[in-house]
């Protein structure tokens, strides 16, 4: 298996993929995609794929059906998954409050310098990146995977076959994506930098207007970041900048069946000899299959998608797997007992000291089990962040199609019951020692029907 090689420079996009990515906040997008009363971008139960320039391209939703004007490129003879009369969907809607940000270790804000309506940020180390959410940002994530998951195993083969043949998309193994869940924010800020040499600062504010948000001069301050941002305050529109779901790869069998390929014979022994080689930060995006149809090219940028790389590992691991699952939450949860530093061989080891391998009927997905580490139960114990019902009005300002939903079906939950549906990885979320900033990115959580 060809793993690619290192290179000194990394493109604008693999710098900001790589530091946001470690925020454990889901799959971050460095061209965040416009949702408004239009356009909905992105939707839980979307299917697409990431580009080599870090776009996600939608192809169809699950959900909808197959004559639905937003699902023209769905495959021929499409049965949408349907809501099962004695199972709600169940939805999270989380408000994460304004004021936030998200920052590699390298970045940190000046408390002294700046107010409500200003940041400034102290820049130092060879690399960084940070994310401002000024007007904060809105998640909305699938309560419960199992229907989702049961439809994508009877179908990710068709998809599959459907994108590569029909749609005539270049996919490597493991690209095919099915979201789960996305955060979106009103106005955002974007920075990022390499190959620096000096301390330095940047300041993001309100401008004259005192109205929207954008990058400002300091003067005398000498750097080497790039900005993007975005604002228009009065619009009903946001952006999502972190998707999360499921990375789905298929097994040699099925390939072999599908496409004639010849499955890489690398043993898991092998794998792991080729893995030690590569920091986390820049491992490959491995393809155990190349053809062609599914395609590993290296002039793709460098992305470490963590999900993929645990897919190549169970099907080392299982080799007699059909359809391989990761989510975003797997890595995540991996990421935040592990140290940045590290590699990506010991990144994969993780695996099972916090996952059980589940592999009924050769369906390969992660089951997290009990942290040994840990072992704390939450359900007594002081909340990192705030918990208070979501208004109706709070909610449409992130995401308008929201407005439209009777309020009888949403229903606030108690901190436990909350916990429990969180479980402790969110919680961690919030307390990891990338976030210095807990009381402003305080969420309002709330429980609400899809």
């Amino acid at each position: 298996m060809k793993l690619g090689s290192h290179r000194g420079y990394r493109s604008n996009l693999e710098i900001y993929y790589s530091e946001m990515l470690l925020q454990k906040r889901g799959y971050p997008l460095f061209y965040p995609v416009v949702q408004s009363t239009k356009e909905q971008g992105v939707a839980i139960g979307d299917i697409g794929s990431f580009t080599p320039q870090g776009i996600f391209e939608r192809y169809f939703n699950v959900f909808l059906d197959a004559d639905d004007p937003a699902n023209v490129r769905c495959p021929e003879g499409f049965v949408p998954m349907r809501k099962d009369d004695n199972m709600s969907y169940e939805i999270l809607e989380t408000a994460i409050q304004p004021g936030g940000y998200l920052s590699s270790s390298t970045v940190q804000r000046d408390p002294n310098e700046g107010n409500v309506s200003e940041y400034v940020f102290r820049c130092g180390g060879l690399s960084g990146a940070v994310l401002a959410l000024p007007r904060g940002s809105h998640r909305r994530e699938l309560g419960e995977h199992g229907k989702l998951r049961q439809y994508a195993i009877q179908n990710a083969e068709a998809w599959y076959a459907h994108i590569v043949d029909k749609l005539e998309r270049e996919l490597s193994n493991g690209d095919l994506f099915l979201v789960t869940g996305h955060e979106s924010a009103q106005a955002f800020g974007m920075a990022w930098y390499s190959e620096n040499r000096q301390p330095f600062r940047i300041k993001f504010q309100s401008a004259a207007d005192q109205v929207s948000y954008r990058w400002i001069p300091i003067p005398g301050e000498v750097h080497r970041a790039h900005f993007k941002s975005y604002d228009q305050p009065g619009t009903v529109s946001s952006h999502v900048v972190f998707l999360k779901g499921w990375s789905i790869s298929l097994g040699p069998r099925v390939l072999a069946r599908m496409l004639g390929l010849v499955a890489d014979t690398s043993s898991l022994t092998e794998f792991e000899s080729n893995l030690g080689a590569f920091p986390l930060s820049s491992s490959p995006t491995c393809s155990s299959f190349v053809g062609t149809s599914f395609i590993h090219s290296d002039n793709k940028p460098q992305l470490s998608n963590l999900s993929v790389l645990i897919n190549e590992y169970l099907l080392r691991k299982v080799p007699d797997a059909v359809i391989i699952f990761s989510h975003d939450n797997d890595w995540c949860t991996i990421l935040e007992n592990l140290s940045v530093t590290k590699s990506a061989l010991d990144f994969v080891k993780q695996i099972g000291i916090y996952f059980t391998i589940h592999t009924e009927t050769n369906v390969i997905f992660l089951e997290k089990q009990s942290d040994p580490k840990r072992g704390v139960d939450f359900s007594h114990s002081k909340l990192p962040f705030q918990v208070e019902p979501i208004t109706m009005a709070m909610l449409g300002s992130f995401h308008p199609q929201l407005g439209t939903y009777d309020d009888k079906r949403d229903r606030a939950l108690p901190a436990n019951a909350l916990l429990k549906l969180l479980g402790s990885s969110h919680k961690q979320g919030f307390s990891g020692p990338t976030l210095l900033h807990e009381d402003m990115n305080a969420p309002v959580l709330k429980y609400s029907c899809m």
